[in-house]
């Protein structure tokens, strides 16, 4: 099956298989678990156990082909989408936890590619959904949260998504024309339904460097350049890994609390999280508070009302060189 997702558990490391249904995946140690998943079929998880070879046969998921996906000019069934329309449910992403969407959708859309342009907290993300079609325009796809022309998924926390829909070909500009020229992601928030529901998630990880760079110590330094010019023999000095000096282990935690209800007539959604997230680098960090309210109101068969509010204040700390001089 071609554009398969594989995943390791808990991580963001993901591929897709190719179009005869094979794929390459470097699995980290420690880890032991591969997700496969296909839209419209039952998602297995498979037990590593020390093999390099691992094949997964899928079984149909029937109560997943009847579900709505929005497909920005309407809405069509799951069953009925082809290959250019890639809808993934909410709780589908959120279970990796990462503090932006992006990172989230790694692996889950074939052919989406997700670029860092920077390595510190809080750092720069392009998204390329259609590959660069200019040279001097903007390549990013086009952004719509809750019917709403977005700028950036940076500001969405993503335990408020319900849905994320992405489109990539002649259905991304039969309603946004050539601003659909890049593709289309769709983000559907979540709204409140039923009794009232009170929720709390939170994780907590570390980061850390997973490779330094073997250098030599005073003594091996000191010894090699009496080799190199014994008529000026220097003696060892202050013995300092600037390496250690310069990198920690980093925290990583979030917080996320909502209350959401409703019935027939009334529907409310509140939430709010807190993410902060510190660098490797010592004095570098970024965190994020976001507030969000989804009301609507049913005034009649005809007459609907409502609001979708969100507030989001991000800090950032960047990594700062302060170089020195010396003259002699």
């Amino acid at each position: 099956m071609p554009g398969a997702n594989v995943q390791v558990k808990d991580t963001s490391i993901g591929a897709s298989s190719d179009f005869d249904g094979n794929y390459t995946i470097k699995v980290p140690s420690g880890s032991t678990t591969l997700v496969f998943s296909y839209l419209g079929y039952i998602t297995k998880e498979v037990e590593v156990n020390g093999r390099s070879v691992i094949n997964c046969t899928f079984s149909p998921n029937e109560s997943e082909l009847d579900a709505v996906v929005v497909v920005g000019y309407g809405t069509q069934r799951r069953s009925d989408l082809t290959g250019s329309v890639v809808s993934i449910r909410g709780e589908d992403a959120v279970n990796i936890p990462a503090p932006r969407v992006e990172e989230q959708l790694k692996a889950k859309v074939p052919g989406l590619q997700i670029l860092n342009t920077g390595s510190q907290p809080g750092g720069t993300v392009q998204i390329r959904l259609r590959g660069n079609n200019s040279i001097e325009g903007n390549n990013s796809p086009l952004i719509v949260i809750d019917g709403m022309i977005g700028d950036e998924l940076f500001f969405v926390n993503p335990s408020d998504i319900e849905s994320v829909e992405v489109l990539k070909d002649a259905s991304a500009t039969a309603i946004y024309s050539s601003r659909g020229a890049n593709g289309v992601i769709i983000i559907t928030t979540k709204k409140g339904r039923g009794k009232v529901q009170v929720n709390f998630e939170t994780y907590t990880g570390w980061q850390t460097v997973a490779k330094t760079v073997d250098v030599l110590d005073a003594e091996q330094y000191a010894s090699i350049q009496n080799q190199i010019d014994p008529s000026n023999p220097i003696e060892p000095q202050f013995d300092t890994d600037w390496q250690d000096e310069v990198f920690r282990d980093a925290p990583m935690q979030n917080y996320q609390l909502s209350v959401s209800g409703g019935n027939e007539e009334t529907s409310y959604l509140f939430s709010s999280s807190y993410f902060n997230q510190e660098g490797i680098i010592d004095n570098s960090d970024f965190e994020r508070i976001t507030l969000r309210m989804n009301l609507e109101q049913k005034l009649s068969d005809k007459i609907t009302i409502g609001n979708n509010l969100a507030y989001t204040r991000t800090r950032n700390n960047l990594i700062k060189l302060n170089p020195h001089y010396a003259i002699e």
